[in-house]
């Protein structure tokens, strides 16, 4: 009997060590799921607290140019009169539009790559060829002229003659005509686009 019982009290005091050793695992892992149940709560309420919130990406460039050219006239829209076909054959050319370039903050400080002052400037037309005219879509037998205000003629691609920069900005004056290609008249809506360029030297 008495083996018996120190086997039971051996047998006992292993199964009280055992659950002491057991104790502090089970409450490490209660410990966590708490820990992990905590840091979920506050990241859920971190972003419930930032909704509505956003970013704006934005690109651009710095170049090195001698003038600005004013923002109204990066895209302008002329509508001419209504013409007859009479008239472009007796007169051979009708229509006159007027726009202008508007050159502004203009700084002749010295080149970087040319090593002198940048106080010249020349500007090139281009859009649809026909012949010496710019070309235009729905009307056959005419193209646009496009002239500068000291007669130059543009032609598509080609520059005009350079015209020199001053300080404070100009204001480049052009016309445009509707002009006899020599070819069999279509009537119609006519319409065209000419892009320009500006090149200082």
């Amino acid at each position: 009997m008495q083996e018996s019982s120190g086997i039971q009290e051996a047998l006992s005091g292993i199964y009280k060590v055992r659950l002491v050793k057991r104790k502090p695992l089970i409450l490490s892992v209660r410990m966590l799921l708490s820990i992990f149940i905590t840091l979920l709560f506050v990241v859920i309420k971190a972003q419930s607290q930032t909704q509505g919130f956003g970013r704006v990406n934005m690109q651009g460039s710095i170049i090195d140019t001698a003038c600005a050219i004013d923002v109204r006239d990066y895209e302008q829209s002329i509508t001419l009169p209504a013409i007859t076909t009479g008239d472009i054959i007796h007169d051979g050319s009708s229509g006159v539009g007027r726009f202008s370039i508007h050159l502004v903050n203009c700084s002749l400080a010295e080149g970087e790559k040319n090593g002198g002052d940048k106080s010249w400037f020349s500007v090139t037309f281009d859009g649809e060829r026909n012949a010496n005219l710019f070309g235009v879509s729905g009307a056959d037998g005419l193209g646009i002229q496009i002239k500068d205000s000291e007669g130059n003629v543009a032609q598509p691609g080609i520059p005009l003659p350079q015209g020199r920069l001053v300080t404070e900005g100009q204001t480049l004056n052009y016309t445009l005509h509707l002009i006899s290609n020599h070819h069999e008249f279509k009537a119609g809506d006519y319409r065209a686009a000419i892009r320009f360029k500006v090149d200082y030297y």
